[in-house]
């Protein structure tokens, strides 16, 4: 498929998706699903008293830094048992884009469009909060921008592009890595479920495909390739040597 197919692809899912969040004739649909979603999570933080805690660690900060390092240690071995290293660096370019894309798009939008949604935790004050559950771990329980979760969509966009080059272990890996990293938000109250299955989802699906353009130059090419997918080691043919049977020439 030629990558202007995939751009357009991309872009038709994402407005498509966020329209069944935005019509008044789909709107309510999700809206019940996220309460469904924020009394599932509330049922399950109330099912033990260890939930809160365990809860309140997965959303800490120095919880993300441990995955985010985890992925970079998930990479690195790839790159070492595949010989890629060159490959893997040329990953930074197409990432450090798709970030700050993300990042601008989301600030850009959301005041463009005067879109500001807040999270469970401010809009259902009878739901457990765990900065004040569990004092000793700082969470951010409560936001007045929660559509969309911009930190799922750097999570997952780190792990998506690691799986254009990484072999099937390694992405899966990966993969979970980032689906750690952008659940607990849920359960702290700081997301609806919309918010990660609509508004982090679009996100992403934009992000990687200006991201996969830009990366290219090309957006009409017709090849599966990817600018990223580079040779792992360099071939050369060494030089004939002379033949040890030639015989010298006599004089």
């Amino acid at each position: 498929m030629p990558l202007f197919k995939k751009f357009v692809l991309c872009h038709l899912i994402a407005l498509t998706l966020l329209a069944t969040f935005l019509l008044p004739q789909t709107a309510p649909v999700w809206a019940k699903v996220d309460l469904k979603f924020a009394h599932l999570t509330e049922s399950i933080l109330k099912a033990h008293p260890l939930m809160p805690p365990f809860w309140a660690v997965a959303n800490a900060k120095v919880t993300d830094i441990i995955l985010i390092v985890l992925m970079v240690i998930t990479s690195l071995i790839w790159a070492v048992k595949e010989g890629s290293f060159y490959t893997l660096l040329h990953l930074l370019k197409p990432l450090t884009f798709g970030i700050l894309f993300c990042k601008v798009i989301t600030s850009k939008a959301l005041a463009f469009f005067e879109f500001y949604r807040i999270s469970p935790s401010l809009a259902l004050p009878h739901l457990t909060s765990l900065s004040k559950t569990v004092p000793w771990v700082y969470v951010k329980a409560g936001s007045t921008t929660s559509f969309p979760g911009d930190h799922a969509c750097v999570f997952f966009l780190l792990a998506l592009l690691f799986c254009q080059v990484a072999s099937r272990p390694y992405a899966i890996v990966t993969l979970v890595l980032a689906l750690m990293g952008s659940v607990p938000r849920l359960f702290a109250h700081a997301h609806w479920f919309s918010d990660l299955a609509v508004g982090s989802v679009c996100l992403l699906l934009l992000t990687l495909a200006w991201t996969f353009v830009w990366s290219s130059g090309n957006i009409f090419q017709k090849t599966r390739t990817s600018p990223w997918k580079l040779p792992t080691t360099l071939k050369t043919t060494p030089p004939s040597s002379p033949s040890t049977n030639q015989q010298n020439p006599s004089f």
